[in-house]
């Protein structure tokens, strides 16, 4: 097991949809996760799909915006 599948079952078992990073203005979904030639850094966090911003469909951040964050 690498570490992309570690975080990805971590992802996946506490019931996040990905990681962001607030600093990079980055993020990513469990279904398209690290699709940067740089992986993942150190500054990502575990987070939810939130509503887009008119440039992305989507994005990944602290608080979902239909439920409670666990």
């Amino acid at each position: 097991m690498n570490v992309k599948e570690i975080v990805l079952d971590y992802l996946s078992r506490n019931s996040y949809e990905g990681l962001f990073n607030e600093d990079s203005e980055c993020g990513c979904s469990v279904d398209d996760f690290m699709p940067c030639s740089d992986g993942m850094s150190a500054e990502c966090q575990p987070g939810f799909r939130l509503s887009g911003n008119g440039e992305c469909d989507f994005l990944i951040g602290p608080k979902p915006e239909h439920r409670e964050a666990l």
